[in-house]
């Protein structure tokens, strides 16, 4: 039997369908999906393309929001805040004027690890691009469609129950440089290998790059030719299914603002008060991507908690929690011991850490625990 593929399309997702941190719009679509299928409904790869309606950050995985985002600029402003599921990756802003694009399959095989996956997203929006007259775009790994030295999309990868989601976002129109310099915070060191040292001037977009605005629709055909020739098939437009929709529905209904999921990584509330006894140290270190490190330890320099945030992917999510975990009892001053357990859980089996080493975890580790020496 030939493979059907679907295209669905939402020009304007409703802001009501943002608000919570805990589901969105696009992830409550794709649990919906996945739930009908594990009731016996069809298992059909899909091509989401969605406009926005509103302006929101997004924080990756494993980022610390105390360290990424001015929440009280956030409050004032309206602009909403959510954390993505799985994967990783680094904050993006986006407002009325942006798109996102998801390609999500239940089959292991589509790609073979990580790595493909972000190249497959690429090739779909480097194609896209030049076909809307875009010129001079080209895909740095891992996740960065670019425009000259501009960054013009981010791409990030997520699995779960058995479907595999890869997506780009992207500014059609110009974002508010004001606002996005308001409420965004990148660390310094997140520049450091940059030409380009502002968020608001590293950030492009479409309407700049051409000089006018595109319509809609022409966005809409440029993706839709490019998915089907690097698919290789033609992708169907149609809806959710009536199942697919009623679970939508009430995921989106029972939404709400999860403060636990929002704050999985912040600073503030993990070490705000530290037990007597305890120093903190704290140190950011870029290789290929960007390290935080938060180190607890006693007067012996043992670890007794630890936070590791940053920009990177990792594959299962929870290897993070393992690297943090395995750590705790160790001499945070011990590189060899630390570099050791960390080695470990990079070789498990389906665990995968694109462009990532073991020594660019140790590394900020053993750095911020040298830094409570001094306190």
């Amino acid at each position: 039997m030939v493979q059907k593929f679907r295209f669905l399309y939402k020009p304007k997702v409703p802001a009501e369908d943002l608000i919570g941190s805990n589901i969105s719009s696009l992830s409550a679509t794709i649990d919906a999906i996945v739930e009908a299928r594990a009731k016996g409904g069809q298992n059909i790869p899909t091509f989401y393309l969605m406009g926005l309606n509103c302006s929101f950050i997004s924080l990756g995985d494993f980022q610390d929001v105390d360290d990424e985002v001015n929440l009280e600029e956030c409050k004032k402003l309206g602009v909403i805040i959510t954390r993505r599921k799985g994967g990783g990756g680094g904050a993006t802003y986006q407002d009325k004027d942006a798109a996102m694009l998801n390609f999500f399959i239940a089959d292991k095989n589509f790609c073979s690890n990580v790595d493909e996956w972000f190249r497959f997203m690429a090739k779909i929006e480097l194609k896209a691009w030049e076909k809307l007259g875009v010129k001079n775009v080209w895909y740095r790994h891992i996740g960065d469609v670019r425009v000259g030295e501009k960054k013009f999309s981010a791409i990030g990868y997520w699995e779960a129950k058995n479907v595999s989601w890869v997506g780009g976002v992207m500014n059609l129109g110009k974002p508010n440089s004001k606002i996005m310099s308001r409420i965004l915070k990148p660390p310094p060191e997140k520049f450091a290998d940059k030409k380009i040292k502002d968020v608001a001037a590293y950030v492009g977009n479409l309407e700049e790059v051409l000089g006018k605005k595109i319509s809609e629709n022409r966005v809409k055909e440029a993706f839709l030719e490019s998915v089907e020739e690097v698919v290789g098939s033609k992708f169907i437009e149609m809806d959710l299914t009536k199942e697919e929709k009623e679970i939508y529905e009430k995921l989106i209904k029972n939404a709400f603002v999860d403060e636990d999921w929002l704050f999985k990584r912040s600073s503030k509330k993990r070490f705000g008060k530290l037990p007597e006894g305890l120093r903190l140290g704290k140190i950011r270190i870029k290789s290929r991507k960007l390290v935080t490190a938060y180190v607890a330890v006693d007067k012996e320099n043992i670890i007794r908690d630890i936070m590791i945030s940053g920009d990177f992917y990792v594959k299962p999510v929870n290897a993070v929690d393992e690297i943090e975990e395995n750590l705790k009892g160790v001499n945070g001053l011990d590189e060899e011991e630390i570099l050791k357990r960390i080695e470990k859980i990079f070789q498990k089996k389906g665990y995968e850490f694109p462009l990532m080493e073991p020594s660019d975890f140790a590394k900020p580790i053993v750095k911020a625990v040298e830094t409570t020496i001094y306190k």
